[in-house]
């Protein structure tokens, strides 16, 4: 009786690294298709913001706190010349859609946001996510 449970925790044990793997494994790549300078001082500046293509580990991403929400999201804090920082918040969209988004500053014209199209959506990564 005693080894069947150890064998049964050894298997939930693996089955739950085994998932835990996968998603970390799953990799979701973006190729950028907005060309959109709105907001930045040129298209390079623009591309240096939003590169194209992108990839992602699928565990990169968080589940927004609104559990109602199919979204998912990536905040990446981004350093600046004088120590400031700039968060860029990635979201993937249930249709396989992703927005790069730079907050807008008091004074500053809001630049318009990264539009990506990715080889995975949103419900496939949090369906790896769960495992």
């Amino acid at each position: 009786m005693k080894k069947s449970r150890i064998i049964i925790g050894c298997v939930a044990i693996t089955a739950s690294m085994f998932s835990i793997s996968i998603a970390r494994a799953m990799t979701i790549k973006c190729e950028r298709y907005s060309t959109s300078s709105v907001g930045f001082a040129n298209k390079e500046v623009m591309e240096d913001w939003y590169p194209s293509p992108v990839t992602f580990s699928a565990d990169d991403f968080e589940i927004p706190a609104d559990k109602g929400k199919k979204q998912l999201v990536k905040f990446e804090k981004i350093g600046m010349g004088k120590g400031g920082k700039v968060k860029l918040i990635w979201r993937l969209l249930p249709n396989g859609k992703m927005l790069a988004v730079l907050p807008s500053k008091a004074g500053y014209q809001t630049p318009s946001p990264g539009r990506y199209k990715c080889d995975r959506n949103s419900l496939e990564v949090r369906a790896a996510l769960a495992g």
